[in-house]
C-alpha cells in the first residue's frame, strides 16, 4: 500500500477493502480485539510519510464504506478508524483533511448515540436489590468500551482544533460544534465514564485523565479532558485567531 507505483498500492489497498468488509460482515465476540489486526494495515499505511495522496484518499474512501455500511458489526475497529481520521487533521492535503472531517460529520450526525449506547443500571421500576446489583465482569468491560469509543471519537474532532496546519476557521468552527454535542452527551448522562482503567500518564491510552482526584471524579474526567485538552489548545493556539474566538463561544 506505501509502494510508489499507483497501480501496485491500489491493488493493495482494494485486496485489504475486500478482506475487511468480508472479516466486518461477521459481529465480533465480545473479548476479542481482532478487527483492530485486520484493520491496523490501513492505519500503517496512512502513518507512512511516503504514501501517495490518492492511496490515502482511497484508504479513507474504504473507511468511510465500512462505517456506512457495517457500523453495526463494528468494535474494536473504531480505535483505528478514530485514530485514522485524526491523521487526516494534520494531513498535507486539503482535501484528505476535509474528507476525514465529512466522515466524522456523518458518525455525529447519524451514529453518535449508537456508538456511545450503554445501558446504566437504574432502580426505577426495578427491586431494589436488583437496582443495586453488583455490575458483571462482561458489563464492566463493554462500559469501558464504550467510554474508550467516546475518547477516540473526541480526540479524533478535536485534532482539527489541535492541528498545526491551521485549518480554515469555518473547519475549527465545525470541530468545535462536534464538542459542544460531546459535552452535552456527558451531562446529560447518554455517556458514562470507565469503571476501571484510569491513569494520567498516557494520553494515547484508555482511561488518561487528571492527576490528583478522587476516584470518582477521576473517572468522569477521562470523558472530559479530550475535549477540555482539545479547547484549551484551541484558545492558546496562535496559528488561526479563529479557533480561539470558536473555543470562546463553545466554553460560555
Amino acid at each position: 500500500g506505501c509502494h510508489k507505483n499507483a497501480m501496485v498500492s491500489m491493488f493493495a489497498i482494494d485486496a485489504l477493502r475486500q478482506l475487511s468488509f468480508k472479516f466486518l460482515e461477521k459481529p465480533e465476540l465480545a473479548d476479542f480485539n481482532f478487527q483492530r489486526l485486520f484493520l491496523r494495515p490501513f492505519l500503517s499505511i496512512m502513518e507512512n510519510t511516503g504514501t501517495r495522496e490518492d492511496t490515502r484518499e482511497l484508504i479513507l474512501q474504504c473507511v468511510d464504506n465500512s462505517i456506512r455500511s457495517m457500523y453495526y458489526n463494528i468494535r474494536s475497529g473504531w480505535k483505528i478508524f478514530f485514530t485514522i481520521l485524526a491523521l487526516t487533521a494534520d494531513d498535507s492535503s486539503e482535501r484528505i483533511s476535509s474528507m476525514g472531517l465529512t466522515i466524522l460529520q456523518y458518525l455525529v450526525d447519524n451514529h453518535f448515540d449508537q456508538l456511545c449506547k450503554m445501558d446504566q443500571p437504574s432502580s426505577n421500576g426495578m427491586g431494589e436489590e436488583e437496582g443495586d446489583r453488583e455490575m458483571s465482569a462482561a458489563e464492566a468491560k463493554e462500559r469501558n468500551t464504550h467510554a474508550e469509543d467516546f475518547t477516540g471519537l473526541c480526540r479524533a474532532s478535536l485534532s482539527f482544533v489541535e492541528s498545526k496546519k491551521g485549518h480554515d476557521s469555518s473547519i475549527s468552527m465545525r470541530t468545535l460544534c462536534h464538542a459542544a454535542v460531546y459535552a452535552d452527551h456527558i451531562v446529560g448522562g447518554k455517556v458514562l465514564p470507565p469503571v476501571s482503567g484510569v491513569q494520567s500518564n498516557d494520553k494515547s491510552a484508555f482511561g488518561f485523565t487528571y492527576e490528583g482526584l478522587s476516584d470518582e471524579d477521576a473517572k468522569e474526567m477521562v470523558l472530559w479532558r479530550p475535549i477540555l485538552d482539545g479547547l484549551a489548545h484551541g484558545m492558546c493556539s496562535s496559528i488561526t485567531s479563529g479557533n480561539a474566538g470558536g473555543v470562546g463561544c463553545i466554553v460560555q
